[in-house]
């Protein structure tokens, strides 16, 4: 929710506008008949162009509506009114669109993320978490989420992946957290991984990312982990835990 929030502001959309003319002027596609490879990122630039300065103006606007912070005279209607809910609905999915196209061919909804990197490849998996150009919440994190962990310098990092749309941005923040607070011990949990969990222990590479997956019901192995590695205990009596023996 907090990435979403910061995406969906005025700076961030003006910073994703800028981008788009970057990595896809509309003067790249000038040909009469375009190749159907193109046609995506030809909508992604002239959408951009055609509604990003109209987005940055309302987006605000559309977030207070949502909150019932709203201080205009048609406030007292309420966001539930059509006529309010439904445009500012649409304005954040345009800001959505607006990030998605700056950072193409990636898609970013109020439901799903996707890269063109597959989620089925761990070799893509791990090269998402580099990519700036595609993934967006590489540069939140690095502006708004490391300097609070940084200052909080904390023992255990859990992280909740319950689709895949949200493994790509977990081990992204894993990997970051990972690297520059390598005593921090990283766990993962949630309904994916409970699936996937013994794949991606066995994928070269993600120890950079992690320590320790919980599979299934976390509540009571968490509190255990945290209790091991407070008493600098072993793992072994940890219930449902996959870990990397780093000693």
């Amino acid at each position: 929710m907090e990435a979403f929030d910061h995406f969906l502001t005025a700076e961030s959309l003006t910073r994703a506008a800028e981008k788009v003319q970057r990595r896809l002027p509309l003067e790249r596609f000038q040909e009469d008949r375009l190749p159907l490879g193109q046609m995506r990122a030809w909508r992604a630039a002239a959408e951009s162009a055609a509604s990003a300065a109209s987005v940055i103006e309302r987006v605000e606007a559309a977030k207070a509506v949502l909150r019932g912070q709203d201080h205009t005279v048609e406030a007292e209607r309420g966001f539930w009114d059509p006529d309010r809910y439904i445009p500012a609905v649409r304005t954040l999915y345009h800001g959505l669109r607006l990030i998605s196209s700056a950072h193409y061919p990636s898609e970013l909804t109020p439901h799903n993320f996707t890269m063109s990197y597959s989620n089925d490849s761990s070799e893509d998996v791990l090269a998402a978490t580099l990519d700036e150009d595609q993934n967006p919440f590489i540069e939140f994190y690095r502006e708004q989420v490391m300097p609070r962990l940084l200052e909080r310098e904390p023992r255990v990092l859990g992280l909740s992946v319950l689709y895949g749309s949200q493994l790509i941005p977990a081990l992204t923040l894993a990997r970051m957290v990972k690297a520059a607070l390598p005593d921090c011990h990283i766990t993962m949990g949630g309904g994916f991984l409970a699936y996937i969990g013994d794949k991606v222990m066995a994928a070269p590479g993600m120890a950079e990312c992690f320590d320790s997956i919980v599979f299934h019901e976390g509540e009571r192995p968490l509190l255990m982990l945290c209790e091991a590695l407070r008493l600098d205990e072993g793992l072994e009596d940890v219930g449902s835990l996959a870990w990397w023996d780093r000693s």
